[in-house]
């Protein structure tokens, strides 16, 4: 019953984001990587690090545009 209740509310439409699917994996892939590789272990680990990943590109990507221009 639970679980058709969180379903209910959910607001979880799919994957909506400025990044394609392919590119937030690579990215979720690289930091598993680089921090720890037994985090893969953890069932459905893409979907719940999607989230952070994502903030992640675009508070780096915000942080590149500020940058100024060198030419």
């Amino acid at each position: 019953m639970f679980s058709f209740i969180k379903r209910l509310i959910s607001t979880d439409k799919g994957h909506n984001s400025v990044y394609s699917r392919d590119e937030l994996d690579s990215h979720i892939d690289m930091a598993v990587e680089h921090f720890d590789s037994r985090l893969k272990l953890i069932s459905g680990y893409r979907k719940k690090l999607a989230p952070a990943v994502e903030q992640a590109l675009i508070y780096a990507d915000a942080l590149i545009a500020r940058l100024p221009d060198i030419n």
